[in-house]
């Protein structure tokens, strides 16, 4: 047997099933303690899995205390998250323990496309290590967030296409194409892999074109009858495709500053010197782009096609972000987020690049790898220790906020500063009529209400009647909108006061 067989049938298994392990553990850690991480976004998804449990479908809760549809984000991960509600878990539970057997499996699938790219044992085991320990990976994993399991999906779906390079037919745009079926249903950004596959599988120049087209178009049968079903069904109840509005604007210099630094955090921490950080930014995109040169000026060569591919697909996915960022969400900003998934098509490039390195230059490159995954052990183990104690609405000025306790025991309707603590604790709440309060459900944070200032006049004739305001310090003053609302404190605590109308109270 040779050596390169012997390490694929020894060594590699190992070190991949050691890297999934260590990504599960990881997450897991970070979990064990408050739970996940629970962001707006993450209120949404847990809300959404209660009414999936319920037998209700994907609906949340709005600013107004109503359930409604949820188009901003494809119903996946929510449906998950309620078929763990049904056997008993909480859906942040669910959630985290989704995620973290998404991530371990993302280390595996990202060490297996490495494997398969460049025939070479050492780049899997790179980029299953690279991958399990990555910070920015980690700590999405550990909120109740959606891009694990999306990560897993869209990966799995490369490397199921990458066997057809050596066997053809149509078993593996099939699998593919479930595969990215489902990533469209659990994060809108799959659309890019909708595009680049059947794209790459087109341009093949080892094969015919007759099986190419074939194999495209058995990819594209598969892959798009569930997205092209889940927007025909936002089409028919709510009488549109998405929740956003067309615009045509450039990025700005914000956009440019954002991409930068969610670039450089892939190796260094947020709080190095910013210059660092610039410098690091500069260096990733440089050799993102030589790569993809590279690539690009050697097409001809069969030995690059998987090379093509991860180019194919991260080309697409960078035209979606910039074609949201022109035409449909003139807010959003390339943060970490959503540069992440190109993170494991470039840990597959640097892993492929440094596995044919020989001699001295194979010694500098293993030093690069050794100091690339301690960095990022260390810095995902100290993400853990502040994950522990919660984040985002898990957090323990919400999770033991006394005003958030009183208000679940009050009897009538419960309007607060922000509703989502109390959404989360499955209380429907109504939001106040305020400036600045955004509809969560919307992508782009539009107002609940076409006229502020008349809602709130409704509100104080309502209540005049009845019902209770959740007011918490960390929103500011409230004396103002007492005056404005007639309001009276029934009670006060640490972190914010129950208010009621001074009417409805005299009348008690």
């Amino acid at each position: 047997m040779e050596p390169e067989a012997q390490e694929k049938g020894r060594l590699l298994p190992a070190i991949l099933a050691a890297s999934a392990l260590v990504a599960l553990l990881l997450v897991l850690a970070a979990g064990t303690g408050a739970g996940p991480g629970i962001s707006p976004d993450g209120v949404v998804y847990i809300d959404a899995a209660r009414h999936f449990a319920e037998g209700a479908g994907p609906l949340a809760t709005d600013a107004h205390g109503n359930t409604r549809l949820v188009t901003t984000w494809p119903p996946l991960f929510p449906a998950l998250m309620g078929f763990g509600a049904l056997l008993g878990l909480e859906p942040a539970t669910a959630a985290l323990l989704l995620n973290a057997w998404s991530h371990a499996a993302l280390a595996l699938l990202v060490g297996l496309l490495a494997w398969r790219c460049s025939g070479n044992g050492r780049a899997g085991a790179i980029a299953a290590w690279l991958v399990a320990v990555a910070p920015r990976a980690v700590n999405y994993a550990s909120w109740v967030l959606t891009e694990s399991l999306f990560l897993a999906l869209a990966t799995g779906a490369l490397l199921v296409l990458v066997g057809w390079l050596r066997e053809g037919g149509w078993r593996r745009p099939v699998g593919a194409g479930l595969l990215v079926a489902l990533a469209c249903m659990q994060r809108y950004a799959g659309y890019a892999w909708l595009v680049a596959l059947p794209m790459w599988l087109l341009l093949q120049p080892g094969r015919s074109i007759r099986e190419r087209s074939r194999a495209a178009v058995v990819f594209a049968g598969v892959a798009l009858p569930l997205p092209l079903f889940w927007r025909v069904v936002m089409w028919v109840l709510q009488s549109r495709l998405d929740s956003r509005s067309g615009t045509a604007a450039l990025p700005t210099w914000l956009h440019v500053k954002s991409l930068g630094h969610s670039l450089s955090t892939w190796l260094m921490p947020e709080t190095s010197p910013m210059l660092l950080r610039a410098a690091v930014a500069v260096l990733v995109a440089g050799a993102m782009l030589w790569g993809a040169v590279y690539v690009v000026r050697r097409r001809a060569d069969p030995i690059l096609a998987p090379g093509m591919l991860l180019l194919i697909v991260g080309g697409c996915y960078a035209l979606l972000v910039a074609v949201t960022v022109v035409f449909l969400d003139r807010a959003l900003q390339p943060e970490p987020r959503i540069v992440l998934p190109l993170l494991p098509l470039a840990l597959v490039a640097l892993a492929w690049a440094l596995s044919a390195l020989r001699g001295r230059l194979w010694w500098a490159g293993f030093v690069l790898v050794v100091l690339l995954g301690t960095g990022s052990l260390v810095r995902s183990v100290w993400l853990i220790t502040e994950l522990r104690d919660g984040l985002g609405y898990s957090s323990p000025e919400y999770r033991e906020s006394p005003t958030l306790e009183a208000a679940l025991e009050q009897p009538g309707p419960l309007y607060a500063s922000n509703p989502q603590p109390l959404i989360l604790r499955g209380v429907p709440a109504r939001a106040l009529p305020l400036d600045g309060t955004i509809e969560y459900l919307m992508p782009l944070g539009a107002s609940p209400w076409a006229n502020t200032a008349e809602a709130r006049r409704e509100l104080r004739e309502k209540l005049a009647e009845g019902g209770c305001v959740v007011w918490l310090k960390r929103d500011g003053p409230v004396d103002e909108l007492k005056a404005e609302l007639d309001l009276v404190t029934l009670a006060a605590y640490d972190d914010g006061e129950l208010l009621v109308g001074r009417q409805a109270q005299a009348r008690k």
